[in-house]
């Protein structure tokens, strides 16, 4: 007769195994929805790598991927006045070196670099530098300054907000019903559909 432990350790194999499986496919599914995102100006974007981690006090499985570069944050959550508020980094990156404090002023809009004392350049999220090219402050979504005087009547599309995708959370949310059912054969094929059920939880949070 096999012993609780060693059942579990079956059944954690072949959990594995899915996620394993499922993460690549994952993957490939965010690259080509990258890919059709578009502008590559706006950065970088790669899975920087895929892990399933076991977490033995709280029971979990958790299949987790880590995501970096710029247009890959741009793509998840939104960029300028369309950032989306619930980025779970959202406060790390407003108290960041990289974040333009003056976008605070409008309402996170992306707003001028302006010529100051603390350096010719400015850094983006890959760390790329760029010039600071403005004596002015303004909102580079509008064209006004803060208080709502136009200074630039020419605004230029590249500076537009730009919706959250998600691409990253969407391709996860897609597969979710694909891992479960493999999840359950796998389970079952190992001769453990009971002791699943009795003694492991799968929980999935996005």
């Amino acid at each position: 007769m096999i012993s609780a432990i060693s059942a579990q350790k079956i059944v954690l194999k072949a959990i594995r195994k899915v996620l394993a499986e499922e993460a690549d496919i994952i993957t490939s599914q965010i690259y080509m929805d990258w890919a059709q995102y578009g502008n590559w100006k706006l950065g970088n974007a790669e899975i920087e790598k895929q892990k399933v981690i076991h977490d033995e006090a709280k029971r979990l499985l958790n299949l987790v991927f880590y995501a970096k570069g710029q247009r890959a944050l741009i793509a998840e959550y939104g960029k300028g006045s369309k950032l989306d508020r619930t980025n779970p980094a959202l406060q790390e990156y407003l108290n960041g070196t990289v974040f333009n404090r003056d976008r605070l002023k409008f309402n996170l809009a992306t707003a001028s670099r302006v010529k100051d004392g603390n350096g010719e350049f400015y850094y983006d999220l890959d760390g790329k530098p760029h010039r600071k090219g403005t004596t002015k402050l303004r909102n580079r979504e509008t064209g006004l300054d803060e208080h709502g005087n136009v200074v630039d009547r020419s605004v230029n599309p590249a500076y537009k907000p730009i919706e959250p995708r998600h691409i990253v959370a969407q391709a996860i949310r897609q597969r979710l019903n694909i891992i479960c059912m493999k999840i359950i054969t796998a389970v079952v094929a190992s001769n453990f559909a009971t002791f699943m059920i009795n003694g492991l939880r799968l929980k999935v949070t996005l």
